[in-house]
């Protein structure tokens, strides 16, 4: 019936049941892991060069999160505080109203910067890892001095 022993479209197995790697998906995830990068760095660029608001201080952009349709991104933001330091609840929502209220700023400025069709609305939140990791690599980096000037 069928010379080629394919079905009636012609396709026959799917690649991935005949074991060749389809690389679709791989692409995917690298693009989107790209355009995060792209965001991440436009986004830094446009808050401590062009945000001036005294309820931010000294914070930093610990990750960003964006939607698989790229309209919305959580970015995650920390203070910076020495190791000693500790921040309180209401420092944390300071910083989180003080960047929401610029949101639109910053998503026009993103918009000017960067040739993308759709922009994402952007939604912060503190993130509370990051205070707990530079105390466990500072201890870590004290360890090590220790270890090392002991030889």
């Amino acid at each position: 019936m069928f010379r080629n022993h394919r079905n009636a479209a012609g396709g026959g197995l799917s690649m991935a049941l005949r074991g060749i790697k389809t690389y679709g998906d791989d692409h995917r995830v690298r693009r989107h892991n790209r355009v995060v990068e792209n965001l991440k760095r436009e986004l830094q660029t446009v808050m401590f060069r062009s945000v001036k608001d005294p309820r931010l201080g000294a914070f930093t952009i610990t990750d960003l999160e964006l939607s698989p349709d790229r309209r919305h991104a959580k970015v995650l933001v920390s203070k910076l505080l020495s190791s000693e330091e500790e921040i309180s609840a209401e420092e944390k929502e300071l910083l989180v109203e003080g960047l929401q209220s610029a949101s639109h700023y910053i998503y026009e400025q993103l918009k000017k910067r960067m040739e993308m069709k759709v922009i994402p609305t952007l939604k912060f939140q503190y993130d509370d890892r990051f205070p707990i990791l530079a105390k466990v690599w500072s201890l870590a980096s004290f360890n090590h001095e220790e270890v090392g000037s002991s030889k």
